[in-house]
């Protein structure tokens, strides 16, 4: 495991819901432009948000969108691969925002 946060997609729409005051998941599908089963679909883990939606994420919340696109592949990819992409994602690393005191979103 990382020693830095990777968001799964489901906390990414989390960290989106808070940081645009949206107060359900449809609000972020809207926002996406995709389906409410689709949101929840990411939250479920049964599919990784694409690229575009990764894109949008990082773009609307301020996080360079290649870091959304790398939690997403490492959550995506078998344990024994996932060392390849937390690598990756080391040099563009942000700081995620998150409320004080809240426990690290990979612990």
């Amino acid at each position: 495991m990382p020693d830095f946060e990777m968001p799964s997609a489901s906390q990414w729409m989390d960290i989106l819901k808070k940081e645009k005051g949206f107060d359900s998941d449809a609000e972020c599908a809207a926002f996406l432009n995709v389906s409410k089963q689709a949101v929840s679909h990411w939250r479920q883990e049964k599919h990784q948000m694409g690229v575009g939606d990764c894109m949008a994420v990082g773009l609307a919340i301020g996080v360079n969108p290649l870091f959304v696109i790398v939690c997403s592949q490492f959550h995506a990819a078998k344990p024994e691969r996932r060392a390849k992409w937390e690598a990756l994602a080391r040099p563009i690393e942000p700081k995620i925002p998150r409320k004080p005191g809240k426990k690290k979103l990979n612990a």
